[in-house]
């Protein structure tokens, strides 16, 4: 319900090139831009250079979860006459619903349902898989069409794929599919996500032996060959990408966009007041420590935590050494979105250790980071160039306070206005959060009641 309650119609220039395709594929049958959508954008490939034919320049994987809920939505809407515009709008709503609030919705079940192979406590479950939803800024990148959630929940998944397919009898050469075809939908959502796709393929290997290495690496075959496909039918060749044919001056040479780790910007993802990590989200101090305590231990959580560190490092490592490690206009380090989960994950492994003061800290600094989430989600989930890497949180809160927010929302269709449109949102959101929360311990408590009883009628003949 918070993924899908914002009603972004549009945006900036990497929402309006992924927006474009989806619209060119939808209303024109091709993979041009038409022009006037290629006027709206700067993230676009020029090909042949200088022709002034125009193309996405993204990967392919989020405008083809977009497409779907595109189609639906313009058709509901009707397609003619007076009701063009809010059909063309609603269709653009549609793509960030398909593309990120519904994969970021599959991501949270997947994560609870994970959770469960490694603790009983469904208060723990809970509390983790909420703090990652709505405590970090998957929140945010829920709502928009980039491809940071969309990479985040096929990688996300496929690890839960592997982990399914090494710890269950039952049909693991299906999981060990599902988790290549994940996996491969990640890289062609974000390229980045070949981290994914190669550490998931590990730990596969790793629980189960080699065997399982084929229908992984089969099933995420036919995902390439889309890519690939993309690639030949735009740029004459299957390994030629958009990114090769920039045709803003200040995106080109491709290769150079990363190097070396730099430590100064390492820093600034972590501490800086507008793209650091642990300002946006403190609490995953406590989930990095979970997953160092996981990784010194045995068996599959061991397996686990060193995969999510291991994901997580190297997605911080690319964006250390990324030449726009800031990303541009965008709320916080978003190269860092699709490495979210993996880290969050560790929180798992640290609940049922944590109490007295350690659990009141983690309370404080989970607490900010859902506000905080909250904010930017509402607010500024994609701020206007003028805020774009200074004062995003304070643009936002004055957003907030002022009434004039950028973006409409379901609240202002039941007639609300300025932030009272964010009322039922956000009354609906706690009350459900704290009543999952609620009947989490209620079954924690009826759980521990019930294997008290059975320990006392196990012991009675002996007393």
């Amino acid at each position: 319900m918070s993924y899908l309650y914002f009603l972004h119609a549009g945006g900036g220039w990497n929402v309006m090139t992924r927006l474009g395709l989806v619209r060119a594929i939808f209303h024109q049958h091709r993979l041009m831009l038409e022009p006037r959508a290629a006027a709206t954008t700067g993230d676009k490939a020029e090909y042949p250079p200088g022709s002034g034919c125009y193309y996405c320049d993204k990967p392919i994987g989020a405008q083809i979860l977009a497409l779907p809920g595109y189609a639906v939505a313009f058709t509901l809407f009707g397609a003619a006459g007076p009701r063009l515009l809010l059909s063309l709008g609603m269709g653009a709503v549609g793509t960030a619903w398909a593309a990120s609030g519904v994969p970021a919705i599959v991501l949270g079940l997947v994560f609870l349902a994970l959770s469960g192979c490694f603790t009983d406590g469904l208060t723990v479950r809970v509390t983790a898989t909420l703090l990652y939803c709505l405590g970090t800024l998957a929140w945010a990148y829920a709502t928009v069409l980039f491809a940071h959630q969309a990479a985040a929940a096929a990688g996300f998944c496929a690890l839960a794929a592997a982990h399914w397919a090494t710890a269950t009898p039952r049909r693991p050469g299906l999981w060990a599919a599902l988790a290549g075809a994940l996996a491969g939908l990640a890289v062609i959502t974000e390229l980045p996500a070949v981290v994914v796709y190669v550490a998931v393929g590990a730990f596969l290997v790793a629980g189960a032996g080699w065997r399982r290495a084929l229908p992984y690496v089969a099933a995420s075959l036919p995902l390439f060959a889309l890519q690939l496909g993309y690639n030949w039918a735009c740029f004459d060749h299957p390994l030629s990408f958009g990114y090769e044919y920039e045709a803003n001056p200040a995106f080109g040479h491709a290769g150079g966009w990363v190097s070396w780790p730099r430590p100064t910007v390492a820093a600034l993802l972590l501490f800086s007041r507008d793209k650091g990590l642990l300002v946006f989200s403190p609490y995953l101090v406590f989930a990095a420590a979970g997953l160092i305590i996981a990784a010194r231990g045995k068996g599959p959580a061991r397996r686990l935590a060193l995969t999510c560190l291991g994901i997580f490092a190297a997605y911080f490592l690319y964006n250390a050494g990324h030449y726009m490690w800031w990303g541009g206009s965008c709320l916080g380090p978003r190269h860092l979105v699709a490495s979210l989960s993996f880290l969050a994950f560790g929180l798992v492994f640290l609940l049922p250790r944590l109490s007295g003061a350690w659990a009141t800290v983690l309370a404080a600094t989970g607490t900010w980071s859902v506000v905080v989430a909250w904010l930017g989600a509402t607010t500024v989930s994609e701020p206007g160039p003028a805020v774009a890497n200074s004062g995003v949180l304070m643009a936002g809160l004055a957003q907030l306070l002022g009434g004039g927010l950028d973006w409409p929302n379901l609240g202002m269709s039941l007639g609300l206005r300025g932030s009272a449109s964010l009322l039922p949102q956000l009354l609906l959101g706690a009350g459900l959060a704290a009543a999952l929360v609620a009947a989490a311990r209620r079954a924690d408590r009826r759980r521990k009641g019930a294997d008290a009883g059975q320990d006392r009628v196990e012991s009675g003949p002996d007393a």
